[in-house]
């Protein structure tokens, strides 16, 4: 009975690939067509995920969507996909509800058609559990109750077999009759209870088998210790075994060029912000020169992606003396930022002063949890015209970081929205859409930046924006009080 109760409290785990996210974002092109789109993943697999596309034309006639493994891609044997809906009241917005039966990478298979013709577009997301879902008092007293009936019903109906299934019309059961009746009832009521205590079994066996799950796919454990020289060694650490075994036999594969994204924010001030790319050596530790930085409890937050494409963001903490100066110096694609505390009582601020007296300028949607919004940054000259030197960032033009000021949210994201680079890659190579839209390896970058996402919760924010100028990577950074979704 124990066992049997865990299915019916909520249980919390956070997001594995961005904490305390679970929901899917991307924004980009699908042939002649511009997509945003969003895949609200329920909080227990199996489970019905809520599907919503905006179009930013009206010229969809039809879109219909379905689930497939990433993993094991091939476009010739998809789903029968399901119609998404269109809204009466927006004809560019549409929605479907969509089974989600399996963990592990996934893709959104999209195909769309509209005035400009048929197009198709595989948009790639993690799927895990997160939790289960509340039984109910009621609904459990329902269904314990259908199972006495059903089980007093077995019982009934085979005893009166027995007693009386060689009668003739009329005829009355004797005393042997009733001794095979009595006989009967005694061996199905145990029958009925050995079936009832498999059944208790295999729930219970379930039970653990999901709290089991929950724990692979929670955040890893990132453990750090300081070396000699300002070096941080890094050890990435399951939260059970079976993560060990897995990590092992699944390869990391870079995401923009590096196995992983370092991220280091001082604690509670948020003041501090470091973006570094450790390396991996032959023991599967990974080492990062540390930059100059001030003392103080520092979080950790470490993405990494495997070569199935799915992506974890791992976790940690460590107090760090103040470091005078980089061991072997920094890479190119590392990049720091200093600055004010978040404070709970300023307003959010719209601007962000960059170097050579440039800005970096929000235009903020409404802030509400919940609701996915386009979050876009422009970067300006102190007189309000764009700037001319904006170039690619780690392949893309430019990357974000949506914290919640007590650090249950955490969220790198592109461009592109949620997935890394080497998710869109796997399905990208399957042949089944321009799945890198937001990926730019020109060195023509607009002077804006936007990013699809919405809050997980209401709470205080603060968001890193980091774009390169002229060889240089900068910061802009907005803090944001979001609201309830109303």
């Amino acid at each position: 009975m124990r066992r049997f109760l865990l299915l019916s409290l909520v249980l919390t785990a956070p997001a594995p690939a961005h904490v305390g996210s679970r929901d899917a974002f991307y924004e980009g092109d699908a042939g002649p067509y511009h997509l945003f789109v969003t895949v609200r993943l329920p909080p227990a697999i199996p489970g019905i995920a809520e599907f919503e596309l905006r179009s930013r034309m009206d010229d969809l006639h039809e879109v219909k969507v379905a689930i497939a493994s990433a993993e094991r891609f091939d476009p010739k044997l998809l789903p029968v996909p399901d119609l998404a809906e269109r809204s009466r009241m927006d004809p560019q917005f549409f929605t479907a509800p969509i089974w989600v039966m399996a963990d592990g990478p996934l893709a959104a298979i999209v195909h769309l058609e509209g005035s400009r013709g048929p197009a198709q577009i595989a948009i790639p997301f993690a799927s895990y559990p997160q939790g289960t879902l509340p039984l109910g008092n009621g609904l459990a007293a329902a269904l314990i109750g259908l199972m006495v009936l059903l089980a007093a019903g077995m019982v009934s109906i085979v005893a009166a077999f027995v007693r009386e299934g060689d009668l003739q019309p009329g005829a009355a059961p004797g005393a042997d009759g009733d001794r095979r009746g009595r006989r009967t009832v005694i061996a199905m009521t145990a029958a009925v209870i050995a079936m009832v205590a498999a059944g208790g079994y295999w729930w219970n066996s379930e039970a653990l088998n999901y709290q089991d799950r929950l724990k692979f796919f929670a955040p890893p454990k990132l453990e750090a210790s300081l070396e000699g020289g300002g070096a941080l060694r890094l050890q990435v650490v399951g939260r059970n075994p079976r993560w060990t075994r897995y990590s092992q036999r699944i390869p990391l594969v870079p995401d923009h060029g590096h196995l992983m994204h370092l991220f280091l924010i001082r604690e509670p001030a948020l003041d501090r912000l470091w973006h570094l790319h450790p390396e991996r050596n032959a023991a599967g530790d990974f080492h990062a020169n540390l930059p100059a930085l001030d003392a103080g409890h520092y979080r950790m937050f470490g993405d990494i992606v495997d070569k199935n494409g799915f992506f974890w963001t791992a976790i940690g903490e460590i107090d760090l003396p103040p470091i005078a100066a980089a061991a072997s110096g920094l890479g190119e694609d590392d990049s720091g930022w200093s600055g004010a505390r978040v404070s709970s009582a300023e307003p959010p601020q719209a601007v962000s002063a960059l170097s050579g007296g440039a800005r970096m300028v929000w235009l903020p949607p409404a802030l509400r949890a919940g609701v996915a919004a386009q979050f876009r940054f422009r970067v300006e000259n102190a007189d309000g015209t764009p700037v001319t030197d904006m170039e690619p960032y780690m392949g893309m033009a430019g990357h974000a970081e949506f914290v919640r000021c007590d650090f249950g949210v955490f969220a790198h994201l592109h461009p592109a929205g949620t997935a890394p680079m080497p998710a869109l890659e796997v399905v990208q190579t399957a042949g089944t859409s321009d799945a890198m839209a937001g990926m730019h390896h020109h060195m023509s970058i607009p002077p804006e930046v936007s990013f699809p996402y919405a809050f997980p919760s209401p709470g205080r924010y603060r968001i890193f924006v980091q774009i390169r100028r002229a060889g240089r990577v900068e910061t802009g950074v907005f803090d944001a009080q979001v609201e309830a979704k109303s």
